[in-house]
């Protein structure tokens, strides 16, 4: 089992984006590919599009995305590297232990 950090809420943290996954054409889910954040959940019928589009937004899979409240923005890194402020620096820092 994982350690679990807790992080200030006034901090920011970026997370892997994933697949986004829709359900039953109306549920739409995408979670960090680490850490498991929800970064996108949206039940089609009480959301509210522009005209000409039926999509929610979503975070392009393996990319970063910084949150700092409620400031969601996309992060350009670095191939191959995690920002310092990232879910997964923040696991490999501060280590881990096992049950």
């Amino acid at each position: 089992m994982c350690d679990v950090i807790k992080i200030k809420p006034d901090t920011s943290v970026s997370h892997l984006a994933g697949t986004c996954l829709t359900v039953l054409d109306r549920f739409v889910r995408q979670r960090c590919q680490w850490c498991g954040e929800v970064l996108v959940d949206v039940d089609k019928a009480n959301t509210v599009s522009p005209v000409g589009t039926d999509e929610p937004a979503e975070w392009e899979a393996n990319s970063w995305v910084e949150v700092d409240g409620n400031s969601w923005r996309a992060v350009k890194n670095e191939s191959g590297k995690f920002p310092p402020n990232s879910c997964m620096a923040r696991y490999v820092f501060h280590g881990f232990s096992a049950n």
